[in-house]
């Protein structure tokens, strides 16, 4: 196999590689000529004996135990974290650790035969069977955390990290850590030169996300926080705030007092009466703008080319995300022409009412 790859591939230094071993029987002397390797600038051609002595060398470091050409780079090392697929479709995300192994139906592997494989080749267990290795996505991290509360699902995540502008180096305030997830997805694109600061009041809820975080590699990104946010947060000049708490509109003024002027807010809520006590007190104290609600639905088709329609089960309503950015003076909420004659007619009204009810 060596010797079939070496006559195809580049080889490596300052060569520039021709199909050497692609000469039918019967090509003229000087078919054969232009089909030597040289160097870039067309001089000193190099013999096919020493192209194979060279990839010789260079193919016992790129070659996996089944013989495949791969880069050493692409095998996982102890301290990563890998996907694991089974037959069946089932998912596994296991960090590799020394002395460890994966146990399952399908029989065991340990940890040490993986750094032996590359990312997207099968591992077999010792019953026979195999598993699929590759990278875990984020969204991969995300559902396999371990939960001991409801978090927020990808579809959500995903929106939100890209309404709140987050990117490498920022430094961003979370209130309600739970059970990490969303504090997972913001430490990995926050890296490496950034910081999540996140807020806690349950102990338990912060211990349990601080395993997942660690789990995930992504500890030295995060600084916890076990406390009450009614008193403010420790931060100021942060670049974007989130808040997943049951009543965030008691925060809003602590959230303002956190940010940069300009800076990014978002929260989540899953009722519409907690956007409209939202939005009453954004509007109350109006040194917000850009407010929006959203609402994401998600549907999965079945994959099947022949039979192609959507899955019986989708993922619906999870919550609602509103957004704001905070500004450094008053400004009036942004209406229709419609909606600021409703409203001025409703403001006079409640002044005739409070006039009458007055000695």
């Amino acid at each position: 196999m060596a010797r079939q790859f070496a006559e195809r591939v580049l080889v490596s230094g300052n060569y520039r590689s021709t199909a050497v071993g692609g000469m039918q029987t019967g090509e003229s002397n000087s078919h054969r000529q232009r089909h030597k390797s040289c160097f870039a600038d067309g001089t000193h051609r190099v013999s096919r004996q020493r192209a194979e002595a060279r990839f010789a060398n260079w193919l016992p470091r790129f070659q996996s135990p089944d013989g495949c050409i791969i880069a050493r780079m692409n095998r996982p090392q102890f301290g990563d974290t890998i996907l694991l697929l089974d037959p069946e479709g089932k998912r596994l995300v296991v960090r590799l650790a020394q002395n460890q192994r994966v146990d399952s139906h399908l029989g065991f592997i340990k940890h040490e035969t993986f750094l032996d494989y590359a990312y997207g080749e099968k591992i077999p267990t010792q019953l026979g069977e195999g598993f699929v290795m590759l990278r875990p996505s984020l969204v991969d991290l995300v559902m396999k955390v371990s939960r001991a509360t409801q978090i927020l699902y990808p579809k959500d995540i995903g929106y939100l990290l890209m309404k709140l502008d987050i990117h490498p180096g920022m430094r961003v305030v979370e209130a309600g850590t739970g059970s990490g997830a969303m504090t997972l997805a913001l430490a990995r694109l926050i890296q490496p030169d950034g910081q999540v600061f996140t807020y806690e009041e349950r102990e338990d809820h912060q211990a349990n996300a601080r395993k997942n975080i660690e789990r995930a590699g992504l500890a030295q990104y995060v600084q916890f926080r076990v406390r009450d946010i009614r008193g403010g947060f420790d931060e100021h000049d942060a670049d974007a705030l989130f808040l997943d708490v049951r009543e965030p509109w008691l925060y809003l003024a602590q959230a303002h007092a956190a940010l940069k002027p300009g800076g990014f807010f978002g929260a989540f809520v899953p009722t519409t009466n907690q956007v409209s006590e939202m939005l009453g007190e954004l509007e109350r104290m109006s040194n917000w703008v850009e407010i929006e609600v959203s609402e994401l639905l998600q549907r999965h088709y079945k994959t099947n080319a022949d039979r192609l329609r959507p899955d019986d089960r989708m993922v619906a309503h999870t919550g609602f995300l509103l957004f704001a950015r905070p500004v450094s003076m008053q400004v009036e909420p942004v209406r229709t022409k419609r909606e600021k004659k409703f409203f001025q007619k409703a403001r006079q009204k409640m002044n005739e009412e409070r006039s009458e009810r007055s000695p």
